[in-house]
C-alpha cells in the first residue's frame, strides 16, 4: 500500500482521458501490484461536466505532497490543456505532516463545502512515514475520506 496512492493519482489523472474525449481509459503501470488495485469506475462524470458546462471545481486533499507545488500543479496544468474552454477552480487542501485520519476530519469543511467535481486524495507519505500507520490504519483513514 505504502506509496501506491501517489502512483494511482499520477497514472489515473494523466492517462485517464483519451485524445478524442471519448470514454476515459485508465491505464495502470506495470509497477503497480494488480492485487493492490481495485478499479471501481472512471472519471467520465467529471469529464462530461468540464466539457458541457465549461466549468469545473477540482479539489486536492493530502499532506505535504499535495500542499507543495508538485503533482497538484501538474494535474491543474494538464486539465487546463486538456479542457482549454473550461474555467477551473482548484482547491488546495494540502497540509504538511497530516495523515488520512486528519484528512477525514477536515474533508467536510475544507473540501466538500466547495462542492468539487473531482477530488484527488494523497496521504501516502504521511500515513507511511509521519504517522507510521500500518496498512490497516492507512486504509481506515482513506475509507474515512471516501
Amino acid at each position: 500500500m505504502k506509496r501506491l496512492e501517489c502512483l494511482l493519482i499520477a497514472v489515473m489523472i494523466l492517462n485517464v482521458w483519451s485524445e478524442s474525449n471519448a470514454k476515459p481509459v485508465v491505464v495502470l503501470e506495470q509497477t503497480a501490484a494488480p492485487s493492490a488495485v481495485t478499479h471501481r469506475g472512471d472519471l467520465d462524470a467529471s469529464r462530461k461536466k468540464f466539457i458541457e458546462t465549461k466549468r469545473g471545481t477540482v479539489a486536492f486533499i493530502g499532506g505535504s505532497i499535495t500542499e507543495m507545488a508538485g503533482y497538484r500543479v501538474f494535474v491543474a496544468e494538464h486539465l487546463r490543456e486538456r479542457f482549454p474552454d473550461t474555467e477551473f477552480e482548484f482547491i488546495n487542501a494540502g497540509i504538511a505532516s497530516t495523515c488520512s485520519h486528519t484528512g477525514a476530519f477536515r474533508l467536510r469543511s475544507q473540501v466538500l463545502a466547495q462542492k468539487p467535481d473531482l477530488l484527488l486524495i494523497e496521504f501516502a507519505v504521511n500515513d507511511d512515514q509521519d504517522a507510521a500507520h500500518d496498512e490497516a490504519n492507512a486504509v481506515r483513514g482513506m475509507e474515512g475520506i471516501v
